[in-house]
């Protein structure tokens, strides 16, 4: 009797020793979904950074073309606009009595800019002598993949003037901003 007691008491210890297999699958079942949700977690994370980083560079580029556009806009004495176009009478002379044409249009999907080229410091690259001597107009790419580029001028005030700009990034990212900036008075422009 003593050894069939000892013997039931090791078989119940090896039972409890090891994993069955059901619970062996269990386990493998329950790691592969966490894993699973792990990646799905971590692609999803890096298509979200992709996206945001593609915005970011979208806004940039507006940012700079804003920057330029406003610039102008407020250096200009006059300004018309039709059929996403916008041209710009900027004085230049000492005194500034004289004005060069820039324009910004949209044609095939590219935005360029026709006037006198911009130096490193931003301003233009006209004459700033006292007679009007004739601007070397040059005419630059500035956006590429634009879809509208609207302009006005506020009728209430002939001195303030609207835009608006579509542009898509070649992942299908798109961005679409406005902005308004007023003319200013003739200044001299080196």
């Amino acid at each position: 009797i003593l050894t069939m007691s000892n013997r039931s008491r090791q078989t119940r210890s090896n039972a409890t020793n090891g994993l069955t297999l059901v619970e062996l699958l269990i386990g493998l079942v329950i790691i592969s979904i966490v894993m699973i949700a792990g990646v799905s977690l971590v692609l999803s994370s890096l298509r979200t950074g992709s996206r945001i980083e593609t915005f970011l560079r979208l806004q940039s580029k507006w940012s700079l073309f804003q920057y330029l556009l406003n610039n102008e806009i407020q250096e200009s004495i006059s300004a018309s606009t039709g059929n996403g176009t916008i041209s710009l009478s900027i004085p230049y002379g000492d005194p500034p009595s004289c004005t060069t044409l820039v324009s910004y249009s949209l044609s095939g999907g590219t935005i360029s800019r026709s006037g006198p080229d911009v130096n490193a410091d931003g301003s233009l690259a006209i004459p700033s002598s006292s007679t009007c001597t004739s601007v070397t107009a040059t005419t630059q790419a500035l956006l590429t993949s634009v879809t509208t580029f609207t302009t006005s001028i506020d009728t209430s005030s002939s001195q303030r003037v609207s835009y608006s700009l579509s542009f898509n990034d070649p992942t299908g990212v798109s961005f679409t901003n406005k902005a308004t900036s007023s003319m200013g008075s003739a200044r001299i422009i080196n």
